[in-house]
């Protein structure tokens, strides 16, 4: 008799245990791939919140006796805002945004610890020129988009920015002296039928070495007549035999 008991009791044991097995969620168990896309969707917070920390402003400032402030992006975005004219100061080092251009003599960047430096330069609508030497020598610029309102680029405004490759300017009725002297990566600027005048050497020595031969592409917005029509000074043998492409404005 107690031997039938005890084997009952055996079993009733086993069944329990069994249930309390069953119960168990295999689901309810941490699922690596879920924990992956856990961490992926913390990634992509993190992906996403990548371009606000690079595109976070860095450092910004007037312009002196002027209406200009300028604003620099730790994505290599230099921003000029504002009214009028840009103040001409006596050396490039005197422009406030000179230390993001990496003219110096420890060629700081991002990767030596050092400040951002611009590779973009963005002036918005109400400044009306780019003062003498204002982004002259910026090391790393590859491009420089000038609102419809910048009508003039003083002298040497963007010479020897050796990586400068693209300049769009449709309201830019003077192109200064020098301007883009040794901008030996100019490929294309795009102007309008507003020019009326280029500076002497403005577009000098821009192509060197095994660049030579190649030609400068403008895109004119305008007529063949119009842009015939514009005072083209000496030392411009590049802007004179660039390739052009002209489009109704």
């Amino acid at each position: 008799m107690l031997k039938k008991c005890f084997l009952v009791l055996m079993a009733l044991l086993m069944i329990l245990t069994l249930a309390a097995c069953d119960k168990q969620d295999p689901d309810a168990v941490e699922d690596p791939d879920t924990t992956n896309n856990g961490g992926d969707s913390q990634t992509g917070g993190d992906n996403n919140t990548t371009p606000q920390q690079n595109t976070s402003l860095y450092n910004s400032g007037t312009l002196e006796d002027s209406a200009i402030t300028w604003e620099m992006y730790e994505d290599g975005r230099l921003i000029i805002k504002g009214t009028g004219e840009m103040t001409v100061l006596d050396r490039p080092n005197d422009y406030p945004w000179y230390p993001f251009g990496g003219s110096t003599s420890s060629e700081r960047s991002d990767a030596d610890g050092g400040v951002p430096l611009a590779t973009s330069i963005i002036i918005e609508a109400g400044v009306t020129s780019v003062a003498d030497k204002a982004f002259f020598e910026c090391k790393l610029l590859k491009t420089v988009t000038l609102a419809s309102t910048v009508t003039s680029l003083g002298y040497q405004s963007f010479a020897y920015c050796a990586n400068l490759q693209t300049v769009s300017g449709t309201g830019l009725t003077t192109i200064g002296d020098q301007a883009f002297r040794y901008c030996t990566s100019l490929e294309k600027v795009t102007l309008s039928s507003a020019l009326t005048t280029v500076g002497m050497s403005a577009f000098d020595n821009l192509r060197l070495g095994s660049n030579t031969n190649q030609k400068l592409a403008i895109r004119f917005k305008g007529t063949q007549a119009q842009l015939s029509a514009v005072t083209i000074d000496s030392g411009n043998a590049y802007f004179k035999e660039a390739t052009v492409e002209y489009v109704s404005e």
